[in-house]
Order: structure tokens, then sequence, then C-alpha cells
């Protein structure tokens, strides 16, 4: 040390050059990492003209570890060197990986995805307008969300029924780009925790039902899911690999009537709505197994107000006090034999004629089916897809088209998984009873899904209704008239067979008599 000092005394400037010398190298450096940095943020981004690109060969999970020092540095700091990137790709030829800032922040899993083996990236397919919107939207979202916001008619309808002060967007508050691309709608039961996993690849958002109003549901979307799920911005530019936005809500459909629908598509007509179906019969068992129960047969109650034309349930019931019902079922129930009427659900949303035939095939002996029900006229567009079909490559090839993105990555299974688990074998012969009350409303789904809404799905003049595996899954429809425990036969009225359709046949089931069991 005593050397080192004397050194520095004897030759002061010599150590001072060398200081400069190191210096200069340290900026040169500094010079080439923002470059690098460039780069990078340019390989993530693409052109707008082209699309936003999604890196190949990788397949994004959520950001579980990181922590919110990590996440403010990487919005301060350059993304890694493309030297760490092709390490990173090195090791997981071995399966493992020393993940950057940046790929802690989008925990991204470098392990080859099978569904993308073209090694191309994911990009929007939307035009140059709605390309730049996308981009700058997350930037721009509290000027519009506070140019946006109103009191409405509505307030006063929801308001005695709701904790929290409410809060409304203006009406088609969407005009110039959507501010939120999808809801997944419903149905419960229906593989929708399965899609919002796989769509949460595209879109930040956390794998759970969040049923809110357009305000909440938008603030939580652009301002806190982004950071908690992997969209950044950088200089009020949008660096996400996620730069979709959407949210799950399975309830959404029936919620409040047909309200929460009215009310999204009053403001948000942009915003595109996924819905999922299956056999009534075994949806019903699904949601009895995840919520839990005593007894099947107590589930028959029903609210005693239909809805109005705004889809609100709202009336004064026999004791002259105003009930509010958020679905079918009534009271705080969320599972009930009404809610296995997909068909009077979705006949409400108005994309069918409803003419006096096609209302005989929606619920006719129901206080609230049959010529009873409102259209309330939703303009979104809707893609719906049937359970068994969520195993179908093609199926995600059809949504990546509605969503208008080049492909969906890989599927990620997730199952819904309630608090009170009840096991129930709705084939049980105690159950046969039951069953004969579900499937004239399976009977009805299924006419009304093959002779009404599938015509307007074929019809090329018709965009806004599309049904996914439109060629094969008209015969899974056909199944939904039969029985799936093999139980049931349809019991037809011999003398109403031959009548018109606006007299529709009497749709009953009942024990099949081949299974010679003796009467009790």
């Amino acid at each position: 040390m005593k050397s080192f000092s004397g050194a520095i005394q004897r030759h002061p400037i010599r150590f001072g050059m060398v200081l400069r010398i190191i210096a200069v190298a340290l900026t040169v450096v500094t010079i080439l990492q923002i470059y690098l940095a460039s780069e990078t943020i340019h390989q993530y981004h693409g052109h707008v003209e082209g699309g936003f690109p999604f890196p190949p060969k990788t397949r994004l999970i959520r950001p579980q570890e990181t922590t919110t020092n990590e996440r403010r540095n990487f919005v301060q700091r350059p993304f890694a060197s493309k030297m760490m990137q092709q390490s990173n790709e090195k090791s997981a030829l071995n399966g493992t990986a020393t993940l950057s800032i940046s790929q802690k922040i989008f925990n991204v899993d470098l392990q080859q995805d099978s569904r993308d083996r073209d090694n191309s990236a994911v990009r929007l397919l939307h035009s140059k307008t709605e390309l730049k919107f996308i981009h700058q939207r997350q930037s721009q979202f509290e000027t519009w969300f506070n140019a946006s916001r109103m009191n409405s008619t509505m307030k006063q309808l929801l308001q005695p029924h709701y904790n929290a002060d409410l809060e409304f967007l203006q009406y088609d508050a969407d005009r110039d780009g959507p501010w939120l691309d999808f809801v997944i709608a419903g149905f419960p039961k229906c593989g929708t925790t399965t899609l919002m996993a796989t769509l949460g690849q595209l879109a930040p958002m956390p794998i759970k039902d969040v049923c809110e109003l357009p305000p909440k549901l938008l603030s939580m979307v652009y301002q806190e899911w982004p950071l908690q799920y992997g969209g950044f911005t950088i200089n009020g530019t949008t660096s996400s690999l996620l730069l979709l936005r959407g949210n799950k809500c399975p309830a959404f459909i029936g919620n409040m009537g047909g309200a929460m629908m009215k009310i999204f598509s009053n403001s948000l007509k942009r915003t595109k709505f996924i819905i999922g179906i299956r056999h009534p019969v075994l949806w019903f068992q699904s949601f009895w197994r995840m919520q839990g129960g005593k007894d099947p047969y107590q589930r028959q109650m029903t609210c005693p107000c239909r809805p109005n034309q705004w889809g609100l349930r709202v009336c004064r019931n026999t004791t002259k006090q105003v009930e509010f019902c958020w679905n079918e079922c009534g009271g705080n129930n969320i599972l009930c034999l009404a809610r296995t009427r997909f068909h009077v659900a979705l006949a409400q949303m108005g994309k069918t004629a409803l003419t006096k035939e096609e209302r005989q095939w929606l619920a006719p002996k129901d206080f609230d089916g049959g010529d009873r029900i409102i259209s309330l006229e939703i303009p979104n567009d809707i893609f719906i897809y049937e359970l068994t079909k969520l195993q179908d490559g093609t199926m995600w090839e059809e949504l990546a088209a509605f969503l208008r993105v080049s492909k969906i990555p890989k599927q990620n299974y997730h199952g819904a998984k309630g608090k009170h688990l009840s096991y129930l074998n709705i084939c049980d012969a105690k159950y046969d009873d039951f069953r004969a009350m579900i499937m004239p409303y399976s009977y009805e789904l299924s006419v009304w899904l093959l002779e009404y809404l599938l015509p307007v799905a074929r019809d090329p003049t018709r965009n806004d209704v599309t049904v996914a595996n439109i060629d094969s899954v008209a015969a899974i429809f056909e199944t939904y008239k039969v029985d799936p425990c093999g139980r049931l036969v349809l019991q037809i009225d011999d003398s109403r067979e031959q009548m018109g359709d606006a007299v529709r046949q009497e749709v009953k089931f009942m024990l099949d008599p081949a299974l010679n069991i003796p009467p009790l």
C-alpha cells in the first residue's frame, strides 16, 4: 500500500491519464448498453405497422416471485443484453435458465411450446389505426377515464343494493377504440378458468372471477393488473408482452338478470364476449360438486321478478316489499334449476329474431320465458364454444381469429375449486325425477341452438355471432336432447306431434320402460 501511494506521488500525471482512460471506457460501455437496450426493446415491440410480436419459443406465466423493488427497477433500468438472452436460451436446453431482471418480471418459461413449433411470434391482426390505439391506451387511460365517468339513471336503481358508491361510463365510451378487448362472460363450469389461464398469456389478469361495473373493473385492468401480472410502461409507452386487456366473470350473462351485460354494452360496445356452454345436466352436477349442498331437489327456487328493459330483476313480492335478484335463483342463491336454461339467457342478448315460433322453445311455461323475454339488444360480438371442444386445436385457432391475434399459445388447464366440495352422482336413481326437470330445458336448448342460433352464425352478413367448430359442434348440440345417464327417454304427446311450430310439442321425459323398473 505504501509503495502504491508513493507511486501516485511520484507520477501524478500518469495516474490522472489512467483515470481518464477508465472513465472513457465506462462511457463507451454505457453507450453500448443503451444501444443494446434499444435493440431489445425494438425486438419486443415490433413495428406498429406489423403488429407487436411476442418472443418466439416462450410461454408466459404469472410473475409471482417478483418484488415491488424488482418491478420498480424494471421500469427504470434497461432490458437485459442479447448475450444474457442467448445464455438463457442455451441453459434452457437443459431445462434451466438464469433469469434477467426483465425475465423475472414476466416470469418467462423458456421451455419449447409444442403449439409454437413454427417459431413465429404472436401478433395483433388489427389495422394501423387500431394498433396505434392499443399501443398508446395504457399511457392515455387516466385522461380518458376521468373524462368518461358519469352518473346514470341505473345508479338510482342499483344503489340501494350496493354497499359502495356506484360509477358508470358515458354511452359509447370506447368509440375511438377498445379499452377492454374481451370478457369471458359465461357460463360457469364451462372451462372458463382454463380459458382465462390461457388468455392470461395475452392479457395481464388474475386467474379468478372479477365481476364489477366498468369503471371499477377498468381501474384494476389498467392501474393494478399490469403491475401485478406483467404489463409495464417505460416513459409512457407500453413495453409489456401482454398487450390485450381482458377479464373473466362467468356470471356475466345472468348477473343482475342481464343488467351487467346491458351496462357494458352501453359503454363498451367494442368489448367481445366469450361464452362456453355444455350439457345442462352435466353442468349442474359440476357446479354442485364445486359449491356443495344438501339436496338438489331443494334447488327449485326462482326469482319472483322477471327482467325489465334494463335486464334488472327488481319487483315487489307478495308482501309488497321490493325484491332484487342477482340471478334467476333469487336471494343469495347461485345455483338452481332455472340456471340450466342457457338458451333463455343467450336469447335475451337479442342476437336472434325472437319470433313467435322461436319463443316456443324458450321455456314458454316459465313466468319469465317465452313471450315474456325482453331483448336487451346487445351489439357486442360474441364467441360461443362447447366445453368438449377445448381440446380441439381448431377451436383455439377460431378464438384467435375472433380476438384478432395470429395465434393463442398452448392452453393451460385450470380447474375452478370451490370452498365446499360436495359429491353428487346425478345419474343415481334417486335423481331421476330431478333430471326429468332439467331435460326439457336441455332439449329446448338443443333445438334453439340448431334452428335459430347456428343459422345466424352461418350468415355471412352477421359478423357479431361466432360459434366455434360450427360444422362439427351441431352433432354435440344434438346430444343435449338425450339424458346423459341413459335412464330417461323423451315422451311426446301424440295428439300434438303433427302440429305446427307455433304450437310446439309438449317436451317431457320419463323413465325408460326398457329398464323394467317397477313403480314405487
